[in-house]
């Protein structure tokens, strides 16, 4: 008996393609020596941070890219905090992790796209 297609997995596919060839950015994604060049989508995601009484708003810039596009010395991996993106405008941006969170999210039903969380521009 032959499975169903998994919809769901298509269209996230579908979606991360066509925000890719519409609404994205060149990058270079670096890791120490290692680097890969990228045509993510640009997104945000607010959080803020309690400081004492006050609780400080922030906003970082995520790009949004296919898990299976980042690909450092041959190996495909998860983006860590210290990771560096370059804009092609020159402006760095480093990963980083929010406030009790991981430096990226995956997104779609198999986490086959990744939200990657910096702060910047450096």
């Amino acid at each position: 008996m032959t499975r169903p297609a998994n919809r769901m997995a298509e269209a996230a596919s579908i979606l991360a393609t066509n925000f890719a060839a519409n609404a994205s950015v060149a990058v270079t994604y670096s890791r120490g020596a290692d680097s890969v060049e990228l045509e993510p989508t640009i997104g945000r995601t607010p959080y803020s941070i309690l400081d004492g009484e006050v609780s400080v708003e922030y906003e970082s810039r995520d790009y949004i890219v296919a898990s299976s596009l980042l690909v450092l010395d041959g190996e495909t991996v998860l983006p860590q905090r210290g990771d560096q993106i370059t804009e092609a405008s020159g402006d760095i941006y480093e990963v980083m992790a929010l406030d009790g969170e991981h430096c990226f999210r995956r997104m779609g039903p198999s986490g086959e796209v990744l939200r990657i969380h910096t702060k910047g521009p450096m």
